[in-house]
């Protein structure tokens, strides 16, 4: 894609609930390097020092933001405040890419970010068509 090209839309088909830890974990496994849409619950850190933790339900990931023009640290700044420590947003990535260094968590690089997360609703994990 360069840069002015419209950006594609994507339609999505709902997952496994995210209550369902086996089978989310599962599923994430199977749609490795997909196109996904989860609802993210991100824990900041201290001012600077990043993310404390990112999890859908109890499954914990390492969200990166290197394909995001703008950091996404600062689209969590924008969508739930600079002094925030917490935030649900749904972010649309690819799970099970490759760390650039030893990890136990599983990456989940992130592409877009989208609106906050209604955590009192029943959430899926998605999948693009």
């Amino acid at each position: 894609m360069r840069k002015g090209d419209p950006e594609p839309v994507y339609e999505f088909e709902p997952g496994p609930p995210v209550t369902d830890t086996a089978g989310l974990t599962a599923w994430l496994e199977a749609h490795r390097g997909k196109r996904l849409r989860l609802p993210v619950v991100i824990e900041l850190g201290e001012v600077g020092h990043g993310f404390k933790r990112a999890r859908v339900g109890s499954v914990e990931l390492r969200v990166t933001d290197l394909a995001l023009g703008i950091p996404l640290s600062e689209r969590i700044a924008q969508k739930c405040g600079r002094e925030a420590r917490r935030c649900a947003l749904w972010l649309e990535g690819r799970y099970g890419e490759t760390p650039p260094f030893a990890d136990d968590l599983p990456q989940y690089e992130v592409f877009k970010v989208g609106e906050l997360v209604d955590e009192k609703a029943e959430l899926k994990a998605e999948r693009a068509k």
